[in-house]
């Protein structure tokens, strides 16, 4: 086998080991590369271990930049346990010399790493450990390591056994992964009579056996390519049922071709099954009979009589005869007539459903009010009536069905909307306002944020304010002090029912608001909405001290229509949304006071259909 690449090793005693078969999850297309020789100081030694490979790289092309670039994985097989005081056998330094071709890589970078790999970048090394005793025709271009020294207290953070350190190499310009290849197979000058040659790589590998303490002491080990690989391994299907049969198939391939043609040897190594001819590349494999899933490893050995290679493949079996698992019904039509309706009145439900496979159970129903209140008839029915309870003015009502064949269950919801049938007569209007006259006149702009004047316009009949006004206050802060217009004639306004449209945009998703019983800056009431940090707040501003009423996490949604509509009425204040009231409480402080509208960093809201009316 051709002398290809090199590997330094740094240990306390020498490891050798033969070129025997190799069995590693390799990426597609991956070179794998190992190393068949060492030498110990200046003196060469060839590798004659049984218990195969202690250090390799597998080589493939990053196809996840944009860029031409080559990964190398550098991984630790040497056994763990030696006795050491100082810990097992780590790689420590990785070295790259390009030889004569000196453009073909432009630079290196980690990749990944195991949890416990600490090595870095250091860079191009102008020598190798230990004066580069041992080799001195091999040329440090390209470096990843531990740093310039061995750590203080000689314990090594590198890769240790059973880890890998991934380097990302990008290749020169214009350079490709078969010049790579081609590079790498240049080798190295086997008299060492020639400093420059092909592609090699290095490593410093510490304490490989352990015990006696000997820093003295390295060994330099030649890489040579696997030339015979498995390219690809298949299982069609993977995952099968055990009435059923899955194709097997193993694409090798061999660089230099051995003494004898390749051969195979399948074995099942767990889960069951046998093969129809485990010396076939393309074997058939029939599982066991089972009770359940069965994972089932299959192994293949690949060899040229002279070398081996092994490649594992893992499928899923699953019982044929397994009880079908239960399907869940399906709701098909969910109705409620009238949808819409007043509190004196009564709707019919209904819904309609299915179960694929009929059971175990028979369709059951069961009916619940989420919200709104009401009674239902026959809540276990496939069909109930439903009563509302009285309510003031509009509201939603949300009601679920829950269908069950006794092993799954599915629900519904429907949402009714329901109406005071004997609503509370308005009272004298205080305030009719649709904006259409262009102007808005008879109101007052007030500035309290930054940066002035704001920009509040009426644009095709509706108040909106065009610009990001807001205090030097965070996000949390209650007081929210943007800007506000308010109307000039309210300020002796007691009792009221304030009724407007809100219209949000896509241009903003910041604080719009409502203010009411406003007697100046610093007393009023006032709703907040803020999409962007999902607040819905009632504050009280009381002499420049804000209090937080209520609150919820709704956002607004944007490019949508909001009926909003508060409600004044001694220390009672309601907030209602699109007919649901989403907040109600109790407060005294403030018994009069006119409207205002209010924006905080918001520059895109709309206002219109403004109504005021006195509660009597």
């Amino acid at each position: 086998m051709p002398t290809l690449t090199s590997l330094r090793t740094e240990m306390h005693k020498f490891l050798c080991s033969s070129l025997f078969a190799l069995a590693v999850s390799m990426p597609a297309h991956a070179i794998v590369y190992d190393f068949d020789h060492q030498v110990w100081g200046n003196t060469s030694i060839a590798l004659n271990n049984a218990a195969g490979r202690q250090t390799f790289v597998e080589i493939t092309e990053n196809l996840a930049t944009p860029a031409n670039d080559v990964l190398f994985k550098f991984t630790n097989a040497i056994p763990p346990g030696n006795t050491d005081p100082y810990g097992d056998a780590a790689i420590k330094y990785v070295y790259f010399d390009t030889g004569n071709f000196t453009d073909l890589i432009s630079g290196i970078a980690m990749w990944e790493q195991s949890a416990g790999v600490l090595m870095t970048i250091p860079g191009a090394r102008p020598t190798m450990q230990l004066g580069n005793s041992f080799d001195t025709y091999f040329t440090e271009d390209f470096s990843a390591g531990l740093g310039l020294g061995y750590p203080a207290d000689k314990h090594v953070n590198g890769i240790n056994p059973g880890e890998h350190l991934v380097l990302n190499v990008t290749l020169g310009a214009g350079k490709t992964f078969t010049d790579l290849l081609q590079a790498l197979n240049v080798g190295r000058d086997a008299n060492e009579t020639v400093a420059r040659t092909g592609l090699r790589i290095s490593e410093i590998v510490h304490r490989i056996w352990g015990g006696q303490a000997d820093d003295d002491h390295a060994a330099f080990v030649h890489a040579n390519a696997l030339t015979l690989q498995i390219t690809s391994m298949s299982a069609t299907p993977s995952t099968l049922l055990d009435n059923a049969t899955s194709q097997l198939a193993v694409v090798a391939s061999d660089l230099e071709s051995g003494p004898l043609p390749l051969s195979y040897q399948w074995t099942v190594v767990s889960g069951g099954g046998e093969l129809n001819d485990a010396t076939s590349a393309t074997p058939i494999y029939t599982p066991a009979d089972i009770v359940g899933t069965q994972n089932v490893t299959l192994h293949v050995v690949v060899s040229d009589g002279a070398n081996s290679t092994s490649g594992t493949l893992n499928l899923v079996v699953n019982d044929a005869n397994a009880p079908i698992p239960n399907q869940p019904p399906q709701i098909s039509a969910l109705n409620a007539a009238p949808m819409t309706l007043l509190d004196t009145g009564t709707s019919q439900l209904a819904v309609t459903a299915a179960d694929p496979d009929n059971g175990p159970d028979a369709l059951s129903y069961q009916w619940t009010i989420i919200s709104g209140g009401g009674v239902l008839d026959y809540p276990n029915s496939a069909m109930p009536s439903y009563t509302p309870a009285d309510v003031v003015g509009t509201q939603s009502v949300t009601l679920r069905v829950e269908v069950s064949d006794g092993a799954a269950t599915v629900n519904g919801d429907l949402t009714l909307l329901v109406q005071d049938a004997n609503p509370p007569p308005l009272g004298p209007e205080l305030l009719a306002e649709d904006f259409s006259s262009g102007s808005f006149a008879g109101w007052t702009v007030h500035d309290e944020g930054t940066p002035a004047p704001s920009k509040w316009r009426i644009i095709s009949g509706q108040l909106t304010q065009q610009s990001s006004i807001s205090d030097s206050g965070g996000t949390a802060d209650l007081a929210r002090r943007g800007t506000y217009l308010s109307y000039d004639e309210g300020l002796g306004w007691t009792d009221y029912r304030l009724k407007l449209t809100a219209l949000t945009t896509t241009l903003d998703d910041d604080t719009w608001g409502v203010m009411f019983r406003v007697r100046d800056a610093n007393n009023y009431y006032r709703l907040t909405w803020d999409m962007q940090r999902k607040q819905r707040r009632l504050v009280k501003n009381e002499g420049g001290v804000f209090t937080l009423l209520a609150a919820d996490s709704v956002p607004y949604v944007q490019n949508k229509a909001y009926q909003v509509e508060i409600v004044a009425q001694g220390s009672q204040l309601e907030v209602w949304i699109d007919g649901v009231r989403i907040f109600q409480v109790t407060d005294a402080k403030h018994a009069n006071g006119t409207i205002a509208f209010h924006n905080w960093l918001q520059n895109a809201t709309f206002f219109d259909d403004v109504q005021v009316n006195a509660i009597e």
